[in-house]
């Protein structure tokens, strides 16, 4: 015979409807199986809400979603010397660096695969310069933070899809000197960039049509001296630039249609001696520009379409001189 316990005694004297208190529903560490609230540490069974750390059962919210990236940290730099040593760094157990990782060795470095449970470099990443056969980024899906800057140069066939999860870079963003890197899409976590974009002496790419939540740069925006760049379509969420915003001597370019949510531009906006450049629709949305204004020496670009972009920003919010001329009629 089962002996009831005294608070549930107390319960059913008092007039308690049935189901509202269950045996299990009393003392320390007990368990609770209603569909209302949660008072255990270990476990919920409930459809509403979660106060536990350490598992999510219910069907409205996740609260484990995101990883902690606070696994082993390999201390100093990773530069491996070919494939078996990039293989190996997950092999060891490693999940974060304090230095910097390079994939910058010749023909030895091909790919990047292995290196899938790193989540966070304190430094740099460097890739490419002398390793014109790495062909992949994939290696880097779980990356969410570099501390210091991100640099692609001088490769030849590199997809620069990898970076899905790579939330934040502490510094720069450099894309040079690459013959074949294709579209520059991707980096669809990336929120902040607390330097430089820069995207320049680019042969092979095509269009500029990633970062899509990029929200913030605290440095300047440069896209100038490529030949292969056709568009600028990305940053569609930017709201801000710190410093410039910079479109120079771009022989391919016909359209820069994104930016189309930034507003405030801390530095100065100069799209300059872009031959085929048609279109600058994407830079409507600016209403501040802290330095000089200038568009000049874009033959195909209609005048009406410069003065339109000056004019939504408004004379008296351009810190600086305003410069358009020789565009096209």
């Amino acid at each position: 015979m089962r002996l009831l316990s005294i608070p549930l005694l107390v319960a059913l004297i008092a007039g308690c409807p049935p189901g509202t208190l269950e045996i299990d529903d009393f003392g320390p560490g007990a368990d609770d199986d209603d569909a209302t609230d949660d008072d255990d540490a270990t476990d919920d069974d409930d459809a509403t809400d979660d106060d536990d750390a350490a598992d999510d059962d219910d069907a409205a919210d996740d609260d484990d979603a995101v990883q902690a990236c606070t696994g082993p940290e390999l201390q100093g730099d990773f530069i491996p010397s070919d494939d078996f040593a990039v293989a190996g760094f997950c092999a060891q157990g490693w999940e974060r660096v304090s230095g910097s990782v390079a994939l910058t060795s010749g023909a030895q470095v091909t790919t990047s695969a292995g290196l899938e449970c790193l989540c966070a470099v304190g430094g740099d990443v460097r890739l490419g310069e002398f390793a014109s056969s790495l062909r992949d980024t994939t290696g880097f899906a779980n990356l969410q933070s570099i501390g210091g800057s991100l640099t692609v140069t001088w490769s030849n066939s590199l997809d620069l899809g990898g970076f899905t999860s790579l939330e934040t870079i502490g510094g720069n963003l450099t894309l040079g000197s690459n013959n074949a890197i294709g579209d520059v899409a991707g980096f669809d976590a990336l929120a902040s960039i607390g330097g430089d974009v820069v995207i320049e002496w680019n042969n092979g790419s095509g269009d500029i049509s990633g970062f899509p939540v990029l929200w913030t740069i605290g440095g300047t925006v440069r896209v100038d001296s490529n030949s292969g760049v056709t568009g600028v379509s990305g940053f569609g969420g930017l709201q801000s630039i710190a410093g410039d915003l910079s479109v120079v001597w771009n022989s391919t370019l016909g359209r820069v249609d994104g930016f189309s949510a930034l507003g405030a531009l801390g530095g100065s906006l100069g799209i300059h001696s872009n031959s085929i450049l048609g279109g600058i629709d994407g830079l409507l949305a600016m209403d501040t520009v802290g330095g000089d204004f200038g568009i000049t020496w874009n033959t195909l670009l209609p005048t009406a379409d410069a003065i339109a972009v000056r004019d939504a920003v408004g004379v008296n919010d351009i810190g600086g001189t305003i410069e358009i001329a020789a565009n096209g009629p």
